[in-house]
Order: structure tokens, then sequence, then C-alpha cells
């Protein structure tokens, strides 16, 4: 199986976009920029490893779908009780080049059109 360092890479590269790993929840940010100073990021997206299922999961803020009019693409629309915003989540098989993984891709490359 892929490894969730390599498909964010793989991944980020397809979008145009920066990540941050996070050693404490085993998941990266997805940020519009290369930076590291506190809401100077534009963190958009997180992503995830779900090891039973053998995929990644590829979410960001449903509002920012909205404007980027990808909400109707997710494979989930998911309420984000840590930042009390619906969240859209997106899954893509390890190695996936296909419309699992197009599809992310196009929608994350709109919402961050949309990114401040």
């Amino acid at each position: 199986m892929e490894t969730l360092g390599d498909f964010v890479i793989r991944f980020c590269s397809s979008v145009g976009c920066y990540y941050h790993p996070n050693q404490s929840t085993s998941q990266y940010s997805l940020k519009k920029n290369n930076s590291n100073q506190s809401l100077r990021m534009g963190v958009f997206g997180w992503v995830r490893e779900i090891k039973r299922k053998q995929c990644f999961e590829v979410s960001s803020y449903k509002d920012l779908g909205d404007k980027a009019g990808v909400s109707h693409l997710a494979d989930r629309i998911k309420p984000r009780y840590v930042w009390e915003k619906e969240g859209l989540l997106f899954y893509v098989k390890s190695y996936s080049q296909e419309a699992d993984y197009q599809k992310t891709v196009f929608s994350m490359k709109a919402v961050l059109a949309f990114v401040q």
C-alpha cells in the first residue's frame, strides 16, 4: 500500500499546494502558502489514511466547496464538530490515478482558488 507521506507528496504536486505534517494526529494539512506562520498558511484541507479501507481521506470545508461549486462531488458531507463547520470528504484508493483521484484533485484545485 502507498504510504500516507508518498500519497500526500503526489497529491499536492497534482493540486499545486503545500502540506504540513501533524505528528499528534497522524495526518497532513493542505495549505495554500509555503509558510509555518499561524494564520498565514492558508490551510484548506486535511489528508489521513484509513488503513481498514486501504484508502486515503481528503477533507475540506463545505463552505469552500460551495463557493467553488464542487460540494456535490464529495463522497460524503459530514459535520466537523471541532471547527463547527460541515466538511467535504473524498476517498482515494492507494496508488489510484483513476476517477476517484482525478475527482479529488479537481475538487481541491477548485477549493484552493477560494482560499485567502
